[in-house]
């Protein structure tokens, strides 16, 4: 089956769109615009289907002929060697039909009859000599009514709202100015395409804490390929600002671990400190028992001999005085008898005596050493 193009002027849209139903319904592809999206650049999609096309129809009405967009797209049909079918909905003697229309072409006219229509589009179609209709690339066309400097335009216009963070429609933009003159643009607008979406993907990574380290390795490669000058969502001072907050806080952290530390380190020196001064009390005071316990057991060995050091001292110090002691039974002898009396053969030696005032000082001084 066919791929037909069918270029057309809106005042008799319904005609088209009835021959446009009679070859869908007879397995031909057919493309008009129609069918193109809202969203998509209207121009460069016209254009794109003419270089998909196999067969170009062009509808020929009053205002198809004077209209530049159906002629632009005739002459662009026309440059890629389309075989070129003339469907007449108008009387053609009282039109004047473009040049780009072969003299010899077969043309086609409306009837009404869908039979007799499909008859003449089958049979135009096996006429075709496609020998003389290979394909042949030439520069797109610009877009009717606005000039060559159109392109400069939209470009200029594309680098704008990419400025203003209009990143879809400065896509579409770019996309249009590269389909209509690739050769000239493409190259820019490839580049322009692929560093918005690089720069888009990056944002939505930024947008969230769980994909900013991915953010920041996005980044990195996006920097390397397309620079960083431009940044209008300052990515780069996003980025920025959220490792300084990361910063801020790990300091913090840092910080009230190191205050907790030492706290904890102050908690422990006290207790080792209290401990140590407990320890050091008990080894004084068993130090000191122990010099005590000795100077005790000095004392006691050393006593007796002071003590009589003493008293020798209180005596020769004092007046001495005598006394005479006459015992009145003296003691037994070891070979006396029991009940034996011991007589005395002399009288008693004096004894010196000691006043108890002084044997008193004596003893005082005694357990004052000790």
């Amino acid at each position: 089956m066919a791929k037909f193009f069918i270029s057309y002027s809106r005042s008799v849209k319904d005609e088209v769109h009835e021959i446009l139903d009679l070859l869908r319904a007879n397995g031909h592809e057919v493309w008009w615009d129609g069918d193109i999206p809202v969203i998509a650049d209207w121009w460069a999609t016209i254009l794109e289907h003419i270089e998909w096309c196999e067969v170009f129809i062009f509808v020929v009405s009053e205002k198809s002929v004077q209209s530049a967009y159906c002629l632009a797209e005739l002459r662009y049909a026309n440059d890629r060697q389309r075989p070129i079918l003339p469907f007449i909905l108008s009387d053609s003697a009282t039109l004047t039909l473009p040049s780009e229309i072969p003299s010899r072409a077969q043309r086609l006219s409306y009837s009404g009859n869908s039979k007799e229509m499909l008859g003449q589009i089958n049979m135009a179609y096996a006429s075709i000599d496609w020998n003389l209709h290979k394909d042949i690339r030439v520069r797109r066309p610009s877009e009717p009514l606005t000039g060559d400097d159109n392109l400069v335009k939209q470009f200029q216009k594309a680098r704008r709202l990419a400025s203003n963070q209009e990143y879809e429609e400065a896509k579409r933009l770019f996309q249009n100015v590269k389909a209509l003159d690739y050769e000239e643009w493409g190259k820019e607008c490839d580049e322009w395409l692929a560093r918005l979406t690089s720069y888009t993907f990056i944002i939505d990574l930024v947008k969230d804490e769980s994909t900013l380290k991915r953010a920041e390795q996005a980044w990195q490669t996006h920097v390397q390929a397309y620079g960083s000058s431009f940044d209008p969502y300052n990515i780069k001072k996003k980025l920025r600002k959220k490792y300084i907050r990361w910063g801020i806080v790990l300091l913090l952290l840092i910080v009230a671990i190191t205050a907790g530390a030492m706290v904890l380190f102050n908690q422990n020196a006290g207790v080792t400190m209290n401990t140590s001064t407990h320890e050091s009390t008990l080894a004084l005071t068993g130090t000191e028992k122990s010099i005590s316990d000795s100077q005790t057991a000095t004392m006691s060995i050393f006593a007796p001999t002071l003590t009589a050091r003493a008293r020798q001292v209180s005596r020769s110090s004092t007046p001495r005085s005598t006394v005479t002691y006459t015992p009145t039974q003296p003691p037994l002898t070891d070979t006396q008898a029991p009940g034996a009396t011991n007589t005395p053969s002399a009288t008693a030696t004096a004894i010196p005596m000691i006043p108890l005032t002084q044997t008193k000082h004596a003893d005082e001084t005694a357990a004052a050493i000790q």
